[in-house]
């Protein structure tokens, strides 16, 4: 399976939870406090299992790369649900309930009910993209530290594997770069980079030199500066922030304008 196949398969069930969850949102009829507890109660096991779908992706996955690495068949490994489900550290019906309050927050400012429906979905779909990607980064974790194979093959090290013909700049950037599994993959939303451990030595920590001299070039051309730290301002406006902390999805890739919910705020 080539990586795009991947995140093809990814895309795909993200959608499909999306798809699921919209069409339940809009089917209600009515949007006050029962509505949304009936939703909430509906929605969290779709995200469960979806969830749980996307661990069972991600260990055949890990199991397909250590085959071809090893040259011997590798069975997927088991995940368990605590590094699939319920990741924020907040009740999910309360996660879910949230689309409502969105609503609830535009109908109070003399929005129509259709537009207030509507800025709800969005703020939904939002939510469960969030999820599914924050299920991928810790089962990824997850899956190359409990591959089936001896202790001593199993990577020390994953790298991030550019997919698609367009990348955010940051992501561009961290792809040169080598991580330790033990280190959450970072996230952004809707990110469809590819997590894949590094099977055998240790690489060192920069893996395609010859890429991130022509990030750095290309930031320099447009700007007129670069850093190589991907830190400057003028380098933050064409690429993303490199790691803020999301107060319930960890860390992430952050485009320099997003503001997210830090613990001291929860």
């Amino acid at each position: 399976m080539t990586p795009q196949e991947f995140a093809a398969q990814r895309r795909g069930l993200t959608e499909q939870l999306i798809d699921a969850l919209l069409a339940l949102f809009r089917s209600l009829g009515a949007w006050h406090e029962p509505q949304a507890a009936e939703f909430a109660a509906q929605a969290v096991p779709m995200v469960h299992g979806a969830q749980q779908m996307m661990g069972a992706l991600v260990a055949a996955r890990t199991a397909e790369l250590a085959s071809a690495a090893l040259g011997v068949p590798v069975t997927p490994p088991g995940l368990p649900d605590d590094v699939l489900v319920d990741l924020r550290g907040v009740p999910g019906e309360l996660v879910y309930h949230r689309p409502f309050a969105t609503v609830y927050t535009h109908l109070g400012r003399g929005e129509q009910l259709d537009e207030a429906l509507q800025r709800g979905a969005t703020r939904l779909a939002e939510i469960a993209e969030a999820d599914l990607q924050q299920t991928y980064a810790h089962a990824a974790q997850a899956a190359m530290e409990a591959v089936d194979v001896p202790a001593a093959d199993r990577p020390r090290f994953w790298r991030r594997v550019l997919v698609g013909s367009e990348n955010c700049g940051l992501c561009v950037v961290a792809s040169t770069q080598r991580y330790r599994v033990e280190d959450l993959n970072p996230i952004h939303p809707g990110c469809d980079c590819e997590v894949a451990g590094i099977f055998g030595a240790d690489p060192g920590q920069v893996i395609d030199p010859e890429l991130l001299e022509r990030v750095h070039e290309a930031v320099e051309e447009l700007t007129g500066a670069s850093d190589r730290g991907a830190r400057a301002v003028d380098y933050r406006s064409i690429t993303v922030e490199m790691i803020r902390e999301h107060g319930e999805l960890g860390p992430m890739l952050a485009r320099p304008r997003d503001r997210f919910t830090g613990p001291g705020d929860l």
